[in-house]
C-alpha cells in the first residue's frame, strides 16, 4: 500500500510469521504484526509483485501492533538486519518477543553459587529426564549494577525501565511491560545507549515520553544455567539471583528463575508445546527447590515489586 502524501511518498511491508504465508497454522486472535515503513519502491505498472532488496533499504521504521491497532513496540532498523539468512534479525524479533518465566523466592536464601553448581552437577547427571546442560553454553555469571524506574503510563507503556551498564561503554535499556506481576510480560533491550545516570530519568522522560518514578538502584548478581532440551532443542534458563540495595545492602532479594530463552530448532516454534515443556521442567524445578527448603511454590514476584515493597517499608530509600 502507496502513502496518499506526495511530499513523502514511501510504502509499508507487512510483516508476519511465515505460517501466514504457507498456510501451516491458522492465525492467532492476540498474534501481532509488524509494519515497516520503507522507501518508494520500482514499480513497473500493471504489477502484482513489489521486488524488494533488503540491503538496500537503509533505516526503516518497524511498528508491532496488536490486531486491535494497540502498538506493542517501535525500531528504527536498517534493512540488511531486517532479515538476514532469511530469518527474522534480532531486533525485529525483539519487538513481539514476549518473556515467559517463573520465579521462586528463596527464603531462606542459599548461597547462591553453590546452589547454582549443585543444580548444575544433576542436571550433568541426568536427574532432569530429557534435558542437559546446553553444549558449550551450560553456565553465564553476570554482575551489573541496576538503576530502575517504574514506569506509571502512558498507559500502554506501564512497566518498568532498568539501565544495566555493559563492560564496555554505555548502558543497556531493559524495558518491560506489564500492569501486574505475570508469567507472560512483553521484554525489549536496547544496547549501546550512550548516558550518563544523571541523564537517565530525562531520556526515559522527553526522549521516550514516559511518566516514571526512579526506585532506589542495586546490585544484582545472577548465575545462569542453560538447559536445553534433547527432544524440541528448546533452551530454557535457571537462574540464580541476588539483588542487595546499593544505599541498602541488607535489603535483599534472592530468587531462582525458570525463563524460557530461544530454540536450536529451524521449524516453526509451537507456543503451547514450549509452555507444556516448560510446565513440565517446573514441576521438577519445584520439587528440587523445596527439597532443599529453599521455596515450596512459584510466584511472579517482580523487582519491580520487591523495590516497590523496600519504600512502602522504608521511606527513607526513596530517591528524591
Amino acid at each position: 500500500m502507496h502513502d496518499e502524501q506526495p511530499s513523502d511518498r514511501g510504502a509499508w511491508v507487512v510483516l508476519g510469521g511465515v505460517h501466514l504465508l504457507n498456510r501451516s497454522a491458522p492465525r492467532r486472535p492476540d498474534e501481532p504484526i509488524v509494519l515497516v515503513r520503507v522507501p518508494p519502491q520500482e514499480v513497473c505498472r500493471p504489477a502484482t509483485t513489489v521486488v524488494v532488496r533488503w540491503n538496500a533499504l537503509g533505516p526503516c521504521l518497524a511498528e508491532a501492533l496488536h490486531p486491535g491497532g494497540t502498538r506493542l513496540g517501535a525500531a528504527r532498523i536498517h534493512g540488511g538486519a531486517l532479515f538476514p539468512d532469511a530469518l527474522a534479525g534480532p531486533a525485529l524479533r525483539g519487538l513481539v518477543g514476549t518473556e515467559l518465566e517463573f520465579k521462586y523466592t528463596l527464603d531462606p536464601a542459599p548461597n547462591i553459587w553453590a546452589a547454582s553448581m549443585e543444580l548444575l552437577k544433576a542436571l550433568r547427571d541426568g536427574r532432569l529426564m530429557g534435558c542437559r546442560p546446553e553444549y558449550r553454553e551450560e553456565f553465564q555469571i553476570h554482575h551489573t549494577e541496576n538503576h530502575l524506574f517504574d514506569v506509571t503510563g502512558p498507559e500502554p507503556e506501564i512497566g518498568y525501565a532498568s539501565f544495566i551498564p555493559t563492560v564496555t561503554a554505555g548502558h543497556v535499556l531493559k524495558r518491560k511491560w506489564f500492569a501486574q506481576d505475570a508469567f507472560a510480560r512483553r521484554e525489549e533491550l536496547t544496547p549501546g545507549l550512550d548516558i550518563t545516570p544523571d541523564r537517565f530519568e530525562a531520556f526515559l522522560r522527553e526522549d521516550l515520553g514516559l511518566q516514571v518514578r526512579a526506585m532506589p538502584p542495586f546490585q544484582r548478581v545472577r548465575y545462569d544455567i542453560q538447559c536445553e532440551s534433547m527432544r524440541t532443542g528448546h533452551v530454557y534458563g535457571i537462574f540464580f539471583d541476588r539483588c542487595s540495595l546499593l544505599a541498602a545492602p541488607d535489603v535483599v532479594l534472592s530468587q531462582c528463575e525458570l525463563e524460557y530463552l530461544r530454540s536450536r530448532s529451524i521449524l516453526d516454534h509451537n507456543q503451547d508445546e514450549v509452555l507444556i515443556e516448560m510446565k513440565r521442567i517446573n514441576v521438577w524445578l519445584c520439587a528440587y527447590l523445596a527439597s532443599h527448603g529453599w521455596a515450596a511454590e512459584h510466584t511472579f514476584y517482580s523487582k519491580r515489586s520487591f523495590l516497590r515493597d523496600a519504600i512502602a517499608l522504608r521511606p527513607d530509600l526513596a530517591t528524591p
